[in-house]
This record gives C-alpha cells, structure tokens and sequence, in this order.
C-alpha cells in the first residue's frame, strides 16, 4: 500500500526538510506502507503582502516542487490564493445548465 502525506515545515527549519522526509518515509515503512515519491511534492508557500524576497531553498533530490496543491479538491496556490479553483468551479456550474437544457429539451 502507498501513502501520501501533506506535511508542513516551516520556513525557520528548511534546513530539516531531507530529515522531516525520512521521518515519513520511516513512519511509513513502520507502518507497512510505502511513500511514494513519484506523487509526492513540495510547495514553497510565500505571503504576497511581505515586500521581502524570499530566496528558495535547493529542491529536494526526488522530489517536485510545484506551484500549486490540491488538497480534497481544493486547488490552493503557493501565495494562498484560491482564483483558480473559484474559475474551475465557475465553469463547472455554467456549463451544468447548458448541458441539463440540451438533455432535457431534445428527449421530448
């Protein structure tokens, strides 16, 4: 069985982040599962009200490093914004009525 897991570091401790992933890796495999590092990811989230620039750590070797989550169907941004997911769900629910008309108006 695989696992993934979301786990957080804070940008005070990105020195640990190899040490926080054998953690899990460790936590897995004495838990009979196995992370798999295929799916896995890291994300930097940044505060885009700070003016500061923050330099990015090195990747993790194995592991992506993307600019986007999603997290139980919430696409989640690396600056905390939620825009993409509102315009997916936007669209969804605009197409719905079209799709519901078509279905409905021809089967008569």
């Amino acid at each position: 069985m695989q696992i993934r897991r979301r786990h957080i570091v804070a940008a005070s401790n990105e020195a640990s982040r190899s040490t926080e992933l054998h953690n899990i890796q460790s936590l897995a495999e004495d838990n009979n599962f196995k992370l798999n590092c295929a799916k896995s990811c890291e994300v930097i989230f940044t505060d885009p009200k700070r003016r500061r620039q923050h330099v990015e750590p090195p990747p993790i070797p194995g592991i992506m490093r993307r600019q986007k989550l999603q997290m139980l169907g919430v696409t989640l941004a690396n600056d905390f914004a939620v825009t993409e997911h509102v315009q997916e769900l936007t669209t969804k629910s605009a197409q719905t009525p079209c799709t519901l008309y078509v279905y409905y108006g021809h089967s008569g």
